[in-house]
């Protein structure tokens, strides 16, 4: 068990911390402490959320718990980015992001041309379109780190409107990170990725020996 680090699962957009429990309560025989918060990622920018929540992550690291792993789902991958600017990436650990739109998501452009909502001053698919994410920092490279991404593995996709293979919501391209890390695909699609064994299956290997099995 890692004693020494604490556990941090941050949830995608429109959803709650409750969202992470199941894949946390797979991971408690890892952790001797784990954290599922909740955001309002279509309230306030990422960078405002990244603020608290370093905050709130400092306040539970103690001279016993010096460390923090990440869990990550979606939107919360881009939340965990922007905590870069805000928190010492020394005391990170691993971190794992399910399907992360690290490049932008060609689906938020789409429903935002369609939902025009951005035209009476609510934009809340403005830090998911396309090449947005490229303001954010990515976690350093000393950082053990895995991307795992949904496909419908024909080529087409769940949704065959966007340009390439995707769990219905992020293509496999957008997941990826610039810098070098560790990929594993899985079919599935993008609400129901979190609760899957094959994702969380994989998840625990890699925490436990930073390899999938």
């Amino acid at each position: 068990m890692k004693s020494d680090t604490l556990l941090v699962c941050l949830h995608g957009f429109l959803r709650t911390g409750l969202s992470m429990t199941w894949l946390a309560y797979n991971l408690k025989d890892l952790y001797s402490s784990t954290y599922c918060p909740t955001t309002s990622l279509h309230t306030r920018t990422l960078d405002e959320h990244a603020n608290t929540l370093a905050q709130t992550i400092r306040g539970r690291l103690s001279n016993t718990v010096t460390k923090v792993d990440f869990v990550t789902y979606s939107m919360g991958g881009l939340l965990l980015r922007a905590l870069l600017n805000h928190f010492d990436q020394s005391a990170i650990g691993q971190i794992v992001m399910i399907a992360p739109p690290n490049q932008g998501a060609e689906m938020a452009e789409l429903v935002r041309r369609f939902v025009p909502v951005h035209h009476f001053g609510w934009d809340p698919l403005q830090q998911l379109l396309p090449e947005s994410p490229n303001l954010l920092p990515e976690p350093a490279e000393h950082i053990d780190l895995l991307v795992i991404a949904g496909v419908k593995g024909d080529g087409k996709g769940f949704q065959p409107f966007l340009s390439e293979d995707n769990d219905g919501k992020v293509c496999v391209s957008e997941t990826f990170l610039d810098r070098q890390h560790k990929h594993h695909v899985v079919v599935g699609r993008h609400f129901a990725l979190i609760l899957q064994p094959s994702t969380i299956n994989g998840v625990k290997s890699f925490l436990s020996t930073s390899r999938l099995v």
